[in-house]
C-alpha cells in the first residue's frame, strides 16, 4: 500500500512546478529516533502538505541527517533539482548551520533551496526571551503554575467559570501580539499582494519587496512581473481579495493565468513555503500510538501512518485497490495469484 501511495505522491509532486520539504525528528516509544519527510506543493490548484516517509539516519550529525533527506528528495528531483525551492527546520545548530548544517550541505545540491526557519519555534524563542526580562511576566507564570492545583484538584464550576471570563480576555491580547509577531517575520516577497498596500504601491512600486523576491529566486521575469503587478495595483477588482490563495484563486478562476503567468508563478512560490514545522511535529503524537498499537513493531511504521494520516487521499484514488493487489501480485513468489 505504501508503494501505491508513494507512486501518486511522486506522480503530484512530477506534475507540480515547485517543491518545498519539511523534516524533523523525534524518538518514538521503542526509543528510536525517527525522521518525517513532508512535502508540500501545488495540486489541482490547491496548496497541499502530503507525508512522504519515516527515515532512521545512520546518526544525529548533519552530514548523516543530510544524506537521509536527500536520499528521499531525489526519488523525485534527480532530473530537475531547481524544482526545489524551499527546506524548512527547527533551528537547532545542526540543521540551521549556515556552512555546515543540514541546510547548507542540501543547498548544496538544490542550489535555489532557500532555508525557512520554522516560524512557530521562532515566535516561542520570541515570547521565551519576551517573558525572561521582565520580572511581572515571571511572577505571573510561576502564578499560572498553581492554577493545576486551582482546577485539577478542584471540580467546582464555579472556579472553572470564573477562570473562564478572566482568561478569555487575557487571550485576544495574547492572540493580537502572536499574529503581530507572525507578520513581521513573513517573506518580503509576501508583501508584494498585501491588498492594504496596493493604493500605495500604485504611486510608490515596492522596488525593496520585488528585489528580495528575485534575490531568493532568479528564475523570474523581473521585468514582465513588474508590469503585471503594476497592473494589479491600479485594479479595483484586485483591492478585493485577501490573502495570496484567494489572489492565486483569482486569477484562476477568470482564466488570467498567461496574462499574469509571472505573478502567478510568485504566487506558486508563496503557497508552496512551508513556513513552520508544525506539520511534521503534529504527526509524532500519531507514530507513537501507532508503534503502541503495534507492541512496538517498527518494522511497518510508515505504512500503518500513512493509513492513519493520509485516509482522504487514498479515498480519492478511484483504483487504489486494485493497484495495491497488483503489486502484491507482482511481488516475488506472489505469481501464482495472477489472474490469466
Amino acid at each position: 500500500m505504501l508503494e501505491v501511495y508513494h507512486d501518486e505522491i511522486s506522480w503530484q509532486i512530477k506534475t507540480a512546478d515547485f517543491l518545498a520539504v519539511t523534516a524533523d525528528g523525534t524518538s518514538d516509544v521503542s526509543n528510536k529516533f525517527q525522521m518525517v519527510v513532508i512535502y508540500r506543493y501545488i495540486h489541482n490548484n490547491k496548496p497541499v502538505e502530503r507525508f512522504w516517509d519515516f527515515t532512521v539516519s545512520t546518526g544525529h550529525d548533519a552530514p548523516s541527517l543530510a544524506k537521509s533527506i536527500t536520499h528521499e528528495l531525489d526519488h523525485h528531483l534527480g532530473d530537475c533539482p531547481r524544482k526545489l525551492i524551499t527546506q524548512t527546520y527547527d533551528g537547532t545548530s545542526v540543521m540551521s548551520g549556515s556552512l555546515r548544517g543540514v541546510q547548507a550541505l542540501v543547498k548544496q545540491i538544490y542550489l535555489d533551496t532557500a532555508y525557512v526557519h520554522c516560524y512557530a519555534h521562532q515566535l516561542n524563542l520570541i515570547m521565551q526571551n519576551a517573558a525572561s526580562a521582565n520580572c511581572n511576566v515571571k511572577i505571573f507564570f510561576a502564578n499560572l503554575q498553581d492554577l493545576c492545583t486551582f482546577l485539577i484538584f478542584s471540580s467546582s464550576p464555579q472556579r472553572t467559570a470564573v477562570l473562564d471570563e478572566v482568561v478569555k480576555k487575557r487571550y485576544q491580547d495574547l492572540f493580537q501580539l502572536m499574529e503581530l509577531s507572525i507578520k513581521k517575520c513573513h517573506l518580503s516577497a509576501a508583501m508584494l499582494f498585501l491588498p492594504e498596500g496596493f493604493s500605495e504601491y500604485s504611486t510608490a512600486f515596492p522596488e525593496n519587496h520585488l528585489q528580495a523576491a528575485y534575490t531568493n529566486y532568479k528564475f523570474f521575469d523581473m521585468k514582465k512581473l513588474c508590469t503585471e503587478l503594476a497592473a494589479i495595483y491600479e485594479r479595483e477588482e484586485f483591492r478585493k481579495i485577501t490573502g495570496a490563495l484567494s489572489m492565486f484563486d483569482f486569477i484562476n478562476e477568470n482564466n488570467l493565468n498567461e496574462a499574469f503567468s509571472e505573478s502567478v508563478k510568485l504566487l506558486k512560490v508563496l503557497l508552496t513555503i512551508s513556513m513552520t514545522t508544525s506539520e511534521a511535529e503534529q504527526n509524532f503524537s500519531i507514530l507513537k500510538r501507532n508503534i503502541s498499537a503495534q507492541h512496538n513493531d517498527t518494522g511497518n511504521t510508515s505504512g500503518s501512518f500513512m493509513l492513519s494520516v493520509e485516509r482522504n487521499l487514498i479515498m480519492q484514488i478511484p483504483d487504489f485497490n486494485q493497484r495495491v493487489i497488483g503489486k502484491f501480485a507482482a511481488s516475488k513468489d506472489r505469481k501464482d495469484f495472477l489472474f490469466k
